[in-house]
């Protein structure tokens, strides 16, 4: 693990494995380290504004709720989640 965790060496398919299991991630998430780029998840978050007409409550926790799902593993959605549920509450 150690050496790993230096850089000095890749983990094996097994040591991957379970590191995985303990993770509770898929080997691509462990491997790759940097978050996806999902333009289309972005846009749907701005038209889930569009609750608003509906009921004003679903205009920001439509926004809210998609943000802190995935504030972490796409590129840009923690701003825009920010910003977003900002300019509802405002």
């Amino acid at each position: 693990m150690q050496r790993i965790e230096k850089g000095e060496s890749a983990p094996k398919g097994s040591a991957l494995l379970k590191l995985t299991l303990a993770l509770g991630i898929t080997p691509d998430d462990l491997l790759s380290g940097e978050k996806a780029r999902d333009t289309g998840y972005l846009s749907l978050m701005h038209l889930g504004v569009l609750g608003f007409s509906y009921n004003p409550a679903l205009g920001v926790l439509v926004p809210l709720i998609m943000w802190l799902l995935k504030r972490d593993k796409i590129r840009l959605v923690d701003g825009t989640g920010k910003n977003l549920v900002n300019f509802q509450l405002t």
